[in-house]
């Protein structure tokens, strides 16, 4: 895959350049549609509200940390990406705060509830946010590279 995506830009082919960074593109434009629904659907199991503009809104605030931390992946060092790795669990780490004040995990449960059950039921929450995030963005990635190979090689 690396051997046939080096070929291609060495090639200088403008096409498939093109097209390798419109897939790339698409794919990263898919990201938060995808958080926003993962958000959507679980919200309302962890006592959330359930609105999808604020699920999209805690996605997509959510990953910017992500997209600025990607631009440091192409120092392709020890630095680089140990801020890759910080700032993706930076984006998480919104989420889990979003749960709390925007999505008011825990809030519709009992009202006497202590402010630990809240704390308890939103580290759940991001627990299998994360978990499902990462495997459907792994099948997605698979996809998009997939994708970019069959343009490279043609």
């Amino acid at each position: 895959y690396l051997l046939a995506l080096l070929n291609m830009l060495n090639d200088g082919d403008f096409v498939k350049e093109s097209l390798v960074l419109a897939v790339i593109y698409i794919s990263e434009l898919f990201s938060p549609i995808l958080l926003g629904a993962i958000i959507f659907f679980l919200s309302p199991a962890f006592e959330g509200i359930k609105n999808p503009d604020k699920s999209f809104t805690v996605a997509v605030f959510s990953l910017i940390p992500m997209w600025i931390g990607k631009l440091f992946y192409v120092l392709n060092n020890p630095i680089g990406m140990t801020i890759v790795f910080g700032a993706s669990f930076y984006t998480f780490y919104l989420i889990y705060l979003a749960g709390e004040t925007v999505l008011k995990l825990g809030s519709l449960s009992n009202k006497n509830e202590q402010k630990q059950d809240k704390q308890i039921k939103s580290f759940q929450f991001i627990i299998v946010v994360v978990i499902l995030y990462l495997i459907i963005s792994a099948i997605v990635g698979m996809i998009t590279s997939k994708i970019i190979y069959k343009i490279a090689i043609s």
